[in-house]
């Protein structure tokens, strides 16, 4: 169900696109590249612009300080950046120096001074020094959270049974192998593992679970899907609606949702048969359900989607601006990335234009 070299994020809307109630894919579709070029963290005070198809950063003024020379990049995380030259990646610094040489046929984000990279057609990591700390022999890996890695290595006969994770320390060492077949990353000390249950020999009907590091499950694998844990709750589905379990797998908030997010700050978004609002921890409503897309807040404003366009909420739930914007990113240390016909630019809480292509 994972694919594990991609981000969260991806899947987390792959999977509404597999549900039967959704509608409109090719615009959801349409909105991946844009949250993965401008997504929820900016370590560096960079801010990728796009001029004469190539990728370059501004900074927090709108001033252009990493001149665009790239065929593709990535925002910085750890101070780093992965850029594609060409047909292969790299890494720079926040002065624009490539200061891992473009070599990789593909690599993610750096996370605990690690990065995974592809030697085609394996994944391995390196560390900050571009030097190979993991020897690239995995199909699929996740970045390392709370010093593990989840991996998913070879298996001569993976096209009968599915491949079973691991997960593997900062050496590759594998530290724990709870035989799932996917899952997530650790948050706050527990990760949702999907495994196979059995009937006889035979494996049925996949449910997610969760371990903690040692590889124990401690939260039953009941769950038709799960995420993972943030602020003390999870999302998880036992049948067709989403609600909230704690760490002892407790409902808190009963399934209620189509779907649902991660708690952050005290609130998660959630989708209703009216659409989409947030919710506290309590399972009570601060913004009521009811716009088409809504996206988490961040420095106290989240983008919602309304009649085909993007604008901005503040916390208490009213509009800050107006809907008119295409495309809408949050906003990351003062910029929110958004665009209009097509055309690129980053404006600030006053929705004044900071930069535009």
């Amino acid at each position: 169900m994972f694919a594990a070299a991609l981000p969260k994020r991806i899947y987390t809307i792959f999977y509404q696109l597999q549900q039967p109630v959704r509608k409109d894919r090719l615009f959801v579709i349409s909105l991946i590249l844009f949250s993965l070029l401008f997504p929820s963290s900016n370590t560096a005070n960079r801010y990728i612009i796009r001029q004469n198809d190539l990728f370059g950063f501004i900074d927090q003024g709108g001033s252009v300080v990493i001149e665009p020379a790239f065929t593709m990049a990535y925002p910085f995380r750890e101070d780093l950046a992965r850029v594609q030259v060409d047909s292969l990646w790299g890494y720079i610094d926040i002065s624009g120096k490539l200061v891992i040489a473009p070599v990789f046929v593909d690599c993610q984000d750096f996370s605990e001074n690690r990065a995974a990279v592809m030697v085609d057609p394996f994944w391995g990591f390196i560390n900050r020094s571009g030097d190979m700390i993991v020897t690239p022999i995995y199909p699929q890996v996740y970045e390392y959270r709370e010093g593990m890695a989840l991996a998913v290595p070879q298996r001569k006969w993976d096209w009968i049974i599915h491949p079973f994770m691991q997960y593997i320390d900062p050496q590759g060492e594998q530290m724990i192998s709870p035989y799932g077949i996917s899952g997530t990353s650790f948050s706050e000390g527990l990760a949702a593992i999907e495994r196979y249950r059995t009937l006889l020999v035979f494996p049925v009907r996949p449910r997610f679970g969760y371990v903690d590091h040692t590889g124990d499950l401690v939260i039953p694998d009941r769950y038709k899907f799960a995420r993972s844990f943030s602020e003390n709750l999870a999302a998880v589905t036992e049948k067709d609606l989403f609600g909230y379990i704690n760490r002892n797998g407790e409902w808190v908030i009963e399934p209620m949702f189509s779907l649902a997010g991660d708690f952050k700050n005290g609130r998660a978004k959630v989708q209703t048969e009216d659409g989409w609002g947030y919710i506290d921890q309590q399972g009570q409503w601060i913004v009521k359900a009811r716009y088409r897309m809504v996206q988490d807040f961040s420095e106290g404003y989240a983008a919602f989607l309304y009649a085909g366009k993007w604008g901005y909420l503040d916390q208490s739930g009213a509009v800050a601006i107006q809907t008119k914007y295409d495309r809408a990113a949050p906003f990351i240390n003062g910029l929110a990335a958004v665009a209009i016909s097509g055309q690129q630019m980053y404006i600030n809480p006053a929705n004044k234009i900071i930069w535009h292509e």
